[in-house]
């Protein structure tokens, strides 16, 4: 990973934050995207830019700004997104419109403009964050969510096959990973999904973080357009 420039959105804390720490260790030139202005990033990374990532000006400008400084991006980690907590019928159209937006429409708007710099330079590979529990079980109070993982997972396929032979493009499907994101589970509900789960936990954020960094290696070089499901066996 040693002078590769790596681009991580949603990369200020949890899942993000940790992958980004694996790629600093590895010797990677780190640059995060996220959208809440309040959080201080303690890890030396190279930059930091607030963005939403569902206004695509917003998408646009920050990618520019990084090819002007950096040159280009070598590495993009699709990560950011939202879940909304509310029973499935108080739900809103709103609501779904504000995860589609974030989850779905934000993962490809970075794929579409990063994308360009990585053909430009016939190098690149692309990993989007999804679920893995859109695949084994239903969760109706969570299906705004579950739907916007399921169409990144097919958008991935497309991607792969448009962008090759220069882009590899593949997913994460991650089980329950311990974030900030799941505090405030109830207990009960938190003891019955590890019930579920071969290894009797959730994972640690860094065991999802070194996966991702080997699909972003060129270890992985021959691995495009599939999923590597991260969930402890369920």
């Amino acid at each position: 990973m040693k002078n590769k420039i790596v681009l991580i959105t949603g990369g200020s804390r949890g899942i993000g934050l940790s992958t980004a720490k694996e790629f600093l260790a590895r010797g990677a030139t780190v640059i995060v995207l996220h959208r809440d202005s309040s959080v201080k990033i303690d890890i030396p990374i190279a930059k930091e830019i607030i963005v939403d990532i569902s206004d695509e000006q917003q998408v646009k400008n920050a990618v520019d700004s990084i090819v002007q400084e950096f040159g280009r991006i070598d590495i993009l980690i699709n990560n950011a997104g939202i879940a909304i907590d509310k029973d499935f019928d108080t739900r809103t159209i709103d609501d779904w419109k504000m995860t589609l937006d974030t989850n779905l429409i934000g993962t490809w708007l970075l794929s579409k403009y990063v994308s360009k710099i990585m053909l430009k330079n016939k190098y690149g590979k692309i990993i989007n964050v999804i679920s893995s529990n859109w695949l084994d079980e239903g969760t109706p109070d969570s299906i705004d969510y579950y739907a916007s993982k399921a169409g990144i997972a097919d958008m991935t396929r497309n991607l792969a096959r448009k962008f090759a032979p220069y882009i590899n493009v593949n997913n994460v499907a991650l089980g329950w990973v311990d974030t900030d994101m799941n505090d405030g589970l109830p207990d009960d509900y938190i003891k019955e999904t590890k019930s579920k789960i071969w290894f009797e936990r959730w994972a640690n954020p860094s065991e999802v973080a070194k996966p991702i960094c080997f699909l972003a290696s060129d270890d992985a070089s021959y691995i495009t357009g599939t999923t590597l499901t991260i969930d402890g066996g369920h």
